[in-house]
């Protein structure tokens, strides 16, 4: 059965900041707001009420997890098998660091 493995997704720091984002900003630009505006739980609470209530950001913020959860180099929505296999996030794959790296290695073609 085709799945998503969640486990391994939200081992990786950069997915769980895009999933968080494409939850709350999308609520926050809607409202007008501003992150530091968001200064107490009772004005967290009251925005997130307001948005749940409002069948046009819900739709959006849908959108933005589906676009965020969304595998691209998988046909369809789900995880390929080998990803779903896993147990633990590759920590070998290339970082920011190493692309930054990489590029500042990188010499212009002479022309």
């Amino acid at each position: 059965m085709k799945k998503i493995n969640w486990k391994i997704r939200f081992q990786n720091p950069l997915f769980v900041a895009m999933f968080v984002s494409s939850i709350v900003l999308p609520i926050i630009t809607y409202c007008g707001m501003s992150p530091e505006e968001i200064t107490s739980w009772a004005v967290l609470f009251d925005i997130l009420f307001e948005a749940a209530q409002n069948p046009y950001l819900l739709v959006l913020i849908l959108y933005n997890v589906y676009t965020t959860v969304v595998d691209p180099t998988t046909k369809g929505l789900w995880d390929s098998q080998l990803v779903i296999d896993k147990t633990k996030e590759n920590k070998d794959a290339i970082g920011l660091e190493q692309i930054k790296e990489l590029l500042d290695d990188y010499d212009e073609p002479s022309e």
